[in-house]
């Protein structure tokens, strides 16, 4: 059974995904660890180590689309009423504003560490890549042609900002505890040491809050995501014109019950995900 929707998976859904990304990130990173780590499975399988984005182009796109994101955030705070947030917003994310600035590259470089749990992540982590038994006992994830080694708690923070009720969201410490007690048992079911503490899963997973916010308000404010898309010179690519006109359509037409929910989520989303990382560190 497929829920595709954006945003509306509950409880259950979100802990069964929890676990089987538990299970497929304590998997892969036994199975690199068999390999010989990190340099053996890059000289063995160098596809896994390619960047997602490796064009100039790709990070411009990627961050105007933020961009234009959080430009639209400070109107629906007032559709949401929810205008003091305005202030906090401003504080966590003044800088992204700088045309200088790349949000992506900054937040691609700093997953990169050396330092805690890398292995590989699915890297396309949301609801319309999952499948669920009908009683929502387990799930598979689907869809691994972006799969890269990375940090695999990208995956966990891509899934709880685009695709759980709010209400799940503030459960992301029960949720992330769930997770990591899976990935351990997974790694030590093949009678290996997993030699990560929860804490270090919780600092990569805080690192990876700033691409998940990025992601999710992306799915919450596309109005009409299948636009956003157009050939040009024989490439598939995301166009950030037509989605900037959807976020001013919007915003310009914020009354209604259905604009309402809109501006609660994503303003809902922005307090959990500040609450969870201060950007200004």
């Amino acid at each position: 059974m497929l829920k595709s929707h954006y945003g509306q998976q509950g409880h259950s859904a979100a802990v069964a995904v929890l676990r089987a990304l538990g299970k497929f990130h304590g998997a892969t990173w036994a199975w690199t660890n068999s390999l010989g780590g990190e340099e053996k499975l890059k000289e063995k399988y160098p596809l896994f180590f390619q960047e997602l984005l490796d064009t100039e182009d790709g990070f411009r796109f990627m961050d105007a689309l933020f961009r234009d994101s959080l430009k639209s955030l400070a109107p629906l705070t007032k559709v949401a009423g929810e205008e003091d947030l305005d202030r906090t917003i401003l504080q966590s994310f003044g800088r992204y504003a700088d045309p200088d600035f790349s949000p992506m590259a900054e937040v691609l470089e700093k997953l990169k560490s050396p330092t805690h749990f890398k292995g590989l992540s699915q890297s396309d982590c949301h609801s319309n890549n999952m499948m669920f038994k009908p009683d929502l006992a387990s799930a598979k994830v689907l869809d691994f042609q972006l799969a890269r080694y990375n940090s695999a708690v990208i995956d966990v923070a891509q899934y709880l900002c685009t695709s759980v009720k709010d209400s799940v969201l503030k459960e992301w410490k029960t949720l992330f505890n769930i997770y990591y007690q899976v990935v351990k048992e997974t790694v030590e079911l093949t009678g290996q040491h997993f030699p990560f503490t929860l804490n270090h899963l919780l600092e990569d997973f805080k690192t990876a809050q700033t691409l998940g916010l990025h992601l999710g308000l992306l799915s919450i404010l596309g109005q009409k995501p299948q636009e956003s898309y157009k050939v040009q010179e024989e490439k598939e690519g995301c166009n950030p014109e037509i989605y900037s006109a959807n976020i001013e359509n919007m915003v310009a037409n914020n009354t209604g019950a259905e604009n309402y929910l809109l501006a609660k989520k994503a303003v809902d989303l922005v307090k959990h995900i500040t609450a969870i990382q201060p950007y200004n560190e």
